[in-house]
């Protein structure tokens, strides 16, 4: 009962005064979620724990919000008011669909989706679900990008948008004429003069299903998609977020063709004038930085100027809930440290790759930390010259071991990234026999892929295991 009333006291003092709220909130509800039940109301306790997630999002303390609206979940479910109280229920559920979604616990996620697809009222209030209906199965354990690109495009029906999974040709030019027609000659970067809105709903869903679509290798979707949320952008007359990430998606796709580099600029200029007007949404413009300097500007210069703006955006991605992205920028800048030709042996690299390891654990992205550990384990594979060097078998990593738990694109996409490391390996201590072995795994893998520095490390020893082999021959 004393905390209780400790509690209460500092409640009102965070409500009386602001420079004490946030601690006095933390405090508070910590020493009310360990007192009995019957103590403290629950829908009271259950909102308490809501507002102080979201204190705690806004600090970019991930795992301590998923903590408070799993608590807030259990009073709520304890005080028999769950739907009930309707609006208070779905701002919670929708909150924590996200958190779980972030933290990767995707089965929660998916089952509180359920949850409110099956009480919600409306479109509007089913839209958050929907959205996370699409992220669960594209982004889950086994990474099935076509299937949350198949739910996706239902869901964009459902909202009024009809696009076809797999556009013809007449449908592209089709689409690029309205494009043309809407822009009225001007440049891309009109975009950005445009109004700034926060409503988003349509683009928040061509938003996730474009980015899928560009894992799953889909050009001609991403490509309808791309001028369809540009004319729809012009016919509405407004900016949003999300068609700033359209933008830096689609850059992303056309970077991977060297062919494209200008158009890819083009599109990457128009998406940099747009995050500039969101410039206080530190996530979105370092997402769209990211973007640039792993994906365009590799094209244009030398891969070593896109190394510290790359590595600057990993805590303001992290902390706007980006947590991919955040993440992904670590493989990219790994990748730029290779393709910059900058010593293995550095002071400077270990720390970094601990960090992204140590996030990558910390936020459950077991396919991230394979990335990192095994880029590690390459590092001490030469610098300890173990018996059989061009095994990824080590203090950081063992390949056998980890791949056994994958599956699915998850395994493909691992399986690819150690071959590379291994060849690079296999060329360095002349191992023929492995490099025969990676050079038929990797004569799959000859496409370039989102990250532009992992392409050309992948295609540079694809190119010359082969040319030194003939050579030798």
């Amino acid at each position: 009962e004393l905390l209780v009333r400790i509690s209460n006291a500092l409640v009102d003092l965070a409500k009386a005064d602001k420079a004490y709220s946030d601690w006095a909130f933390f405090v508070a509800t910590d020493h009310l979620n360990s007192v009995l039940p019957e103590l403290v109301p629950r829908m009271d306790l259950a909102r308490l724990n809501l507002s102080v997630a979201k204190m705690n999002l806004a600090k970019g303390a991930t795992l301590g919000a998923n903590a408070n609206l799993n608590y807030g979940l259990t009073c709520l479910i304890h005080s028999g008011e769950k739907w009930k109280e309707y609006e208070f229920t779905l701002t919670l559920l929708n909150e924590l669909i996200e958190s779980e979604f972030n933290v990767g616990k995707y089965e929660l996620a998916f089952a509180h989706v359920q949850d409110v697809l099956e009480h919600a009222t409306s479109l509007d209030d089913k839209f958050t679900a929907y959205l996370y209906k699409v992220k669960t199965f594209a982004e889950g354990e086994d990474r099935d990008y076509h299937k949350g690109v198949i739910v996706g495009l239902e869901i964009c029906q459902i909202y009024g948008i009809k696009i076809p999974s797999s556009p013809k040709r007449t449908d592209l030019m089709k689409e690029n004429i309205k494009m043309e027609t809407a822009l009225r000659k001007q440049p891309l970067t009109v975009l950005s003069k445009l109004p700034p809105t926060e409503e988003s709903t349509v683009f928040r869903l061509l938003k996730e299903v474009q980015y899928y679509a560009v894992l799953e290798g889909n050009k001609d979707l991403t490509a309808l998609m791309t001028k369809r949320a540009i004319r729809l952008s012009l016919q509405k007359k407004i900016l949003s977020k999300d068609m700033v990430s359209i933008l830096a998606t689609h850059t992303r796709l056309l970077g991977q063709d060297i062919t494209k580099a200008k158009l890819a600029n083009a599109y990457g200029n128009a998406a940099e004038k747009a995050s500039e007007v969101f410039r206080e949404d530190k996530g979105l413009y370092s997402e769209v930085q990211v973007v640039l300097h792993g994906c365009v500007y590799p094209l244009l210069r030398p891969h070593r100027e896109s190394m510290e703006p790359t590595i600057d955006a990993h805590r303001s991605l992290l902390n706007a809930g980006k947590i991919d992205f955040g993440i992904g920028s670590g493989i990219g800048y790994a990748h730029m440290w290779l393709c910059a030709g900058l010593p293995l042996n550095s002071p400077l690299l270990k720390p970094k790759f601990l960090l992204y390891e140590e996030a990558a654990v910390r936020l459950q992205r077991p396919t991230f930390l394979l990335s990192f550990s095994s880029l590690r384990q390459l590092v001490l594979n030469l610098q300890k010259s173990p018996p059989n060097p061009t095994v990824l078998k080590g203090d950081a990593f063992d390949e056998e071991s980890v791949l056994s738990t994958l599956e699915g694109n998850s395994l493909s996409m691992s399986r690819r990234d150690t071959s590379t490391l291994r060849l690079f390996l296999a060329l360095l201590f002349w191992d023929e026999e492995c490099m025969v072995k990676m050079l038929g795994i990797l004569s799959e893998f000859a496409k370039p892929d989102i990250i532009a520095g992992r392409t050309y490390n992948r295609l540079f020893v694809i190119g010359l295991a082969g040319f030194e082999m003939g050579r030798k021959k």
